[in-house]
C-alpha cells in the first residue's frame, strides 16, 4: 500500500524537467506585462485642439444668439403698438346709415366691426348705458378713430345733445297732522298704514288710558309694529293737557277699573292707604301703599293728581 501511494507522488526525471519548463513559462507570462510597459512608453493623445474648436464654436452660437436678441429688441422699440393701418380699418367697414342704439349684433358685424367691439356695445347696453348723440359711439375704448370717423356720417343721432327746458320740481305733497288725543277714527284712518281697524283700536285704547301722554304708547297696540309707528310718527303730535287724571284723594275704585297699567288690586290698595292714612299730601306718596312700586309709578303717574 505504501508503495502504491509514493507510486503517486514520486516524480521521475522526465517530470522533473516538464514541471520545470512549465514553471518558467508561468512566470515568464506574468511578468511580460510589466517589462512590457517598462521599455514602451506611448505619448499621450493631445486634445488641445479639439477643445479649442469647442470653444470656438460655442462663441460663435452665444454671439449669433445675442445679435439676435438684440434685432428683436429693437424692432421691439421700433414698433408702435398704438398705431393702427388706416386702409386696413377702413378696407373692412361697410357703413350704412344705422342708429347704434338696441342694433342687432348681426348687423354691427355688417358694419364690419368684429365680436370683441360688439360684446363690449352690448355690455354697455346690458348696463344701462345709451347712446345720445353720435359721439358717444367715439367713447367706446374699442372703437379706434379711424372707424369712428368712417362710421360716423351713417350714425343716426344728433351731432349734439338737443337743449331742453330744466325740470320742474315737483312739490312735495304736505302731510297731513293729526292730533292724537282728539282724533276720532275717521281721522286717524288718514294716516298711510292705519286703516278702519287699526284706528278704531287706537281709540279705544287711548279710552281706557285716559289719554297719551307719549307717542310711544302706540306700540302698545296689537298691530302697531316700530316700521309703521317710524312712518307715521312725524305726522302726529300730543295735547298733554288733554290726559284724563284719577284724582287718588277722591277716587273710588270704579275709577280704576280698566286702566291698562293699574289693575285692580293696585287700585285696592291705593285706596286702603288712604282710607289708613288719610289723604295724600304728594304724588310720590302713593308709592307707600303697599302694592305701588317705584316702576310702576312711574308710569301710572302721568294719570294720577292729589288735588284736594
Amino acid at each position: 500500500m505504501k508503495d502504491f501511494i509514493k507510486s503517486y507522488f514520486t516524480f521521475n526525471r522526465k517530470d522533473r524537467n516538464a514541471f520545470v519548463i512549465i514553471l518558467i513559462i508561468t512566470v515568464i507570462a506574468a511578468i511580460a506585462p510589466f517589462i512590457y510597459n517598462l521599455f514602451h512608453t506611448e505619448a499621450p493623445f493631445d486634445f488641445t485642439d479639439f477643445k479649442n474648436d469647442i470653444i470656438a464654436f460655442e462663441l460663435e452660437q452665444k454671439r449669433l444668439l445675442e445679435a439676435d436678441s438684440l434685432e428683436n429688441l429693437k424692432d421691439k422699440e421700433n414698433f408702435n403698438y398704438f398705431s393702427i393701418d388706416q386702409s386696413v380699418e377702413k378696407a373692412k367697414l361697410t357703413p350704412f346709415t344705422f342708429n347704434p342704439n338696441n342694433l342687432p349684433a348681426e348687423q354691427w358685424r355688417k358694419l364690419g366691426l368684429n365680436d370683441k367691439q360688439i360684446n363690449s356695445i352690448k355690455n354697455f347696453e346690458t348696463e344701462g348705458g345709451r347712446f345720445a348723440i353720435k359721439k358717444d359711439l367715439k367713447k367706446m375704448y374699442l372703437i379706434s378713430e379711424t372707424e369712428y370717423n368712417t362710421l360716423e356720417p351713417f350714425i343716426d343721432l344728433p351731432d349734439e345733445k338737443p337743449y331742453s327746458l330744466p325740470a320742474i320740481k315737483k312739490e312735495k305733497p304736505v302731510l297731513i297732522t293729526i292730533e292724537l288725543n282728539n282724533a276720532d277714527s275717521t281721522q286717524l284712518k288718514e294716516l298711510k298704514g292705519i286703516g278702519n281697524v287699526l284706528s278704531k283700536r287706537i281709540v279705544k285704547y287711548r279710552e281706557k288710558l285716559g289719554g297719551f301722554y307719549k307717542k310711544e304708547q302706540l306700540l302698545e297696540i296689537e298691530g302697531i309694529d316700530t316700521v309703521l309707528y317710524n312712518s307715521i310718527i312725524a305726522q302726529l303730535t300730543l295735547e298733554k293737557r288733554l290726559v284724563r287724571k284719577i284724582n287718588v284723594n277722591t277716587a273710588i275704585f270704579s275709577d280704576f277699573r280698566g286702566h291698562p297699567y293699574i289693575s285692580n288690586n293696585v287700585a285696592l290698595s291705593i285706596i286702603n292707604y288712604r282710607n289708613m292714612h288719610g289723604p295724600y299730601k304728594e304724588l310720590t306718596d302713593v308709592m307707600n301703599s303697599a302694592l305701588v312700586t317705584e316702576e310702576l309709578f312711574y308710569k301710572i303717574s302721568p294719570y294720577l293728581t292729589v288735588d284736594l
